[in-house]
């Protein structure tokens, strides 16, 4: 296994997930809370299962029982026909026996945003790929540590304290909630969750955490010009293409993204209902840190 930085993400090349060692999988581990992002292209013949049993080497997976339980028709439309790995969620346009399509499956912008941030117990790390029909779809990440890491000390400190009304509204940024008609939820109304807005990943590095399309706005600003200054200000500083990952998929791509330290987008795509990614979320509980 071969580790190459580009800018600020990590590529593993010269790497088989079938012969991946224990060690191997504690130093993706760390590569993906240290850069945020990390790819391994081209990835070819793995099934469903490999990939499954590859991920849990990590932590725990989301077998996304709370959609089971409150959304069964979404359930049933986002995951795979996969009874070996339940872990896997399908990514696409393509529909199903009862014509609805899988998760985030419209042509338009899937607009900036982050793995649940309305959670209080949401996993960290959101792993995608590629298995069909990718190529001419780019999405992009933004790396919340590197925009902290560059902020002015006065904006570290005011951002120190405050907190976010997040929402699980897919309204803002993806069609899907309309397809579904999928309920929202405010994350400090229905759980009492406050996510600040100084994130410190699993391995403790601070970040901005600003997925600002699924929030309904700040706590602890002293009114609605502070807000709107702050809000404004973040926003601009934190889309500095400096802080821009753009990865332009090729089938068999598999991408990693630490949902504390950023926020990512897929960019408008109009062969959505030929286009197939994989999606596993799970956690770092196997993982130790350096």
């Amino acid at each position: 296994m071969k580790i190459v930085m580009k800018n600020w993400v990590g590529y593993i090349e010269d790497f088989s997930v079938n012969d991946v060692t224990d060690e191997e999988i504690q130093i993706i581990g760390n590569l993906i809370a240290d850069a945020t992002v990390v790819v391994i292209p081209g990835v070819k013949n793995l099934t469903p299962l490999e990939e499954h049993n590859f991920t849990s080497r990590f932590g725990k997976h989301d077998l996304f029982d709370e959609v089971k339980n409150k959304y069964p028709k979404f359930y049933d439309s986002i995951m795979t026909d996969y009874p070996e790995a339940p872990s896997i969620a399908r990514v696409t346009g393509a529909l199903n026996d009862e014509g609805l399509p899988g998760l985030h499956g419209g042509a338009g912008d899937l607009d900036w945003h982050c793995n649940k941030p309305h959670m209080p117990q949401r996993m960290p790390i959101v792993y995608l790929r590629s298995i069909k029909g990718s190529v001419g779809s780019r999405t992009s990440w933004i790396n919340g540590v590197l925009a902290y890491n560059d902020l002015p000390e006065e904006w570290k400190q005011r951002l120190e304290g405050i907190t976010l009304r997040t929402t699980s509204s897919y309204g803002n940024y993806s069609e899907i909630g309309e397809v579904f008609g999928l309920q929202e939820t405010i994350s400090d109304v229905a759980f009492g969750y406050k996510p600040p807005m100084i994130s410190i990943n699993s391995k403790g590095h601070k970040a901005i955490y600003f997925p600002f399309l699924q929030m309904r706005g700040l706590i602890g600003v002293k009114d609605k010009a502070e807000e709107d200054e702050i809000l404004q200000y973040v926003q601009k500083h934190m889309m500095q293409e400096k802080y821009m990952f753009h990865h332009d998929w090729q089938d068999g791509d598999i991408n990693f993204s630490d949902q504390w330290s950023g926020i990512h987008k897929r960019w408008a795509f109009a062969g959505m209902k030929t286009r197939l990614l994989h999606r596993i979320v799970f956690t770092y509980d196997n993982i130790r840190f350096r």
